[in-house]
């Protein structure tokens, strides 16, 4: 099915930590890596959603995510990497930070707010500063939307 997807023009695959246990993640890495398409795939990654347990909007959640999907697909980056779901109930101080290191490390290419949709302006306060007066990339049962962030204060 991904080799017909990719023959029809596809290119953006969604993965997460959660989806399958794992195994999407696996399957997409195996994918790409057997046929060396790498440089024409770009892969949506997702972490930090939460558990039955416990909220994982945390920035400990968020990198040890990462390291497992970086693990699972055996690749050295994901293109997009986005949260679940936002809990702002948590500064959103080390949430911003601990993605941007990971930008700076190399771990991901780029991040921005979450990846559930919900109410307008979910999770924008997790949107890089730099990319506020932009674009919200947010998912919904049809695929990724883009819509105009809500206007906010400075």
């Amino acid at each position: 099915m991904a080799h017909a997807f990719h023959a029809a023009g596809g290119n953006r695959l969604d993965t997460a930590h959660l989806y399958c246990d794992g195994d999407n993640e696996r399957a997409v890495g195996q994918w790409i890596n057997k046929r060396g398409l790498r440089d024409e795939i770009v892969i949506l990654g997702n972490g930090a959603h939460n558990s039955r347990d416990r909220k994982r909007v945390t920035p400990y959640d968020i990198q040890s995510d990462l390291h497992d999907s970086l693990a699972r697909s055996k690749v050295d980056s994901i293109d997009l990497y986005l949260l679940h779901k936002d809990d702002p109930e948590k500064p959103v101080g080390p949430i911003v930070e601990t993605r941007h290191a990971a930008k700076e490390a190399g771990q991901i290419d780029a991040y921005d707010g979450v990846s559930v949709s919900g109410p307008a302006g979910e999770g924008a306060r997790l949107v890089p500063r730099e990319r506020r007066h932009a674009i919200c990339l947010v998912r919904s049962g049809r695929g990724l939307l883009q819509r105009p962030l809500p206007s906010r204060q400075p």
